[in-house]
């Protein structure tokens, strides 16, 4: 119990805010980019997207714009999977700049109060809605690969707007997580606890 005191005072907790930056390619339209974090406590969370507009995402780096009209979904991770919140290309969440190319604002944001817990952000291409309100339920384009040509203007191809505008497959997306508890051991309880360890060795041998 003396130990277990000692380690659990030295043991200092910090809270910090900090944004993880994920990039990538589709090779087919039906495509999902899925991503999963925990939160130690209670946060409130942000996830947006850069490629339709382009930008500089949290990791400094240079996000091309004439990425493809994003769908940000957020599901639980435990339990039921259940969706929580979604946001679409044009439907009033913009964030960050208007397309070069089409003049659209139509990157995505999406903010949510979250309890502590595991979750799973989904990005998918407009249109490839969640089917239903749990993650089990799939996606509206699962097994289409070439769905936006046909249905947007009907002929092949793929990364194709609503509006007939030809895109590109890259996407990026931002995920910010305030007030994280992560606890990291001071100097002090590092010495304590090798002194510990050496005693024990000690009377062991």
């Amino acid at each position: 119990m003396l130990v277990l005191s000692i380690l659990g005072f030295c043991w200092s907790g910090t809270s910090s805010a900090y944004t993880l930056s994920y990039t990538g390619w589709f090779a087919k339209d039906d495509e999902r980019a899925e991503i999963g974090f925990m939160l130690s406590v209670p946060s409130f969370v942000s996830l947006y997207t850069l490629s339709f507009g382009g930008g500089i995402n949290a990791s400094g780096n240079n996000i091309a714009n004439g990425g493809f009209a994003p769908i940000v979904s957020l599901f639980e991770a435990d339990g039921s999977q259940a969706l929580i919140g979604l946001a679409a290309a044009g439907g009033g969440t913009c964030i960050g700049h208007a397309d070069a190319l089409t003049g659209f604002c139509w990157d995505v944001s999406l903010a949510a109060p979250l309890a502590a817990g595991s979750y799973l952000a989904v990005l998918t291409q407009d249109d490839n809605f969640p089917r239903g309100p749990f993650f089990s339920d799939g996606f509206l384009r699962d097994g289409q690969g070439d769905f936006t040509g046909p249905n947007f203007v009907g002929a092949p191809g793929q990364f194709i707007l609503a509006t007939g505008a030809q895109r590109r497959s890259h996407w990026a997306l931002d995920i910010n997580l305030p007030g994280m508890a992560i606890p990291e051991p001071n100097t002090l309880g590092i010495v304590i606890l090798g002194i510990i360890l050496l005693r024990g060795k000690r009377r062991t041998c």
